[in-house]
């Protein structure tokens, strides 16, 4: 008591001198540590919008410059493959009516998938490869998609009944080309997270 004793000063006035000067002190030390956990936040809140803006960026230029461009490309793709199919179906139908031998059937079959996996090549080095590059786990789906696609022409053309490999090829054609365009638009979906 004796520091602070002031002469003819009571403990109150003593301590209503010590709480003016404290009270400011701990505005300032609340202030200060406000603006600094105020700005912490700004700064984690600049960074998500920052990665958010980065994501958009990058889904549109993946639309705009892959996606959309060979949208055309894989319908023209599944158009011509399937009237390929159907053209070399019924060609086999009339190689077998004719009774052609075996070697030269299977020869023809053997061209005719020759044919696919040329065109199914075009499609990989002109769709699948530029994805590939980017999103390697895309471009294998695709990958796989067109491969189950050859599978299934090749498979069609060795039935011995011509209509229902037909039908059973066309019936398939779609839901292949719905699981690829699936596989293709994966990296345009936002992230709940985000």
């Amino acid at each position: 008591m004796s520091y602070f004793y002031i002469q003819g000063s009571t403990s109150k006035d003593l301590l209503d001198i010590l709480l003016g000067i404290v009270s400011p002190m701990v505005l300032i030390i609340l202030f200060g540590f406000e603006r600094y956990y105020s700005s912490q936040q700004k700064r984690k809140d600049i960074k998500l919008l920052d990665i958010k803006n980065q994501k958009d960026v990058e889904r549109t230029w993946y639309l705009e410059v892959l996606v959309r461009p060979i949208i055309g490309i894989l319908s023209s793709f599944y158009r011509n493959t399937s009237d390929a199919f159907e053209e070399q179906v019924v060609e086999l139908e009339l190689l077998r009516k004719k009774g052609t031998p075996v070697n030269n059937y299977n020869a023809e079959i053997a061209i005719m998938c020759g044919k696919f996996a040329g065109e199914k090549r075009k499609i990989e080095l002109e769709v699948i490869a530029p994805i590939n590059a980017l999103y390697p786990i895309v471009g294998e789906e695709l990958t796989e998609c067109l491969h189950e696609l050859e599978d299934l022409y090749t498979t069609g053309l060795d039935s011995k009944n011509s209509q229902l490999a037909i039908d059973q090829f066309k019936n398939s054609l779609p839901t292949n080309k719905t699981i690829l365009l699936r596989h293709l638009y994966t990296p345009l979906k936002v992230d709940k997270a985000t």
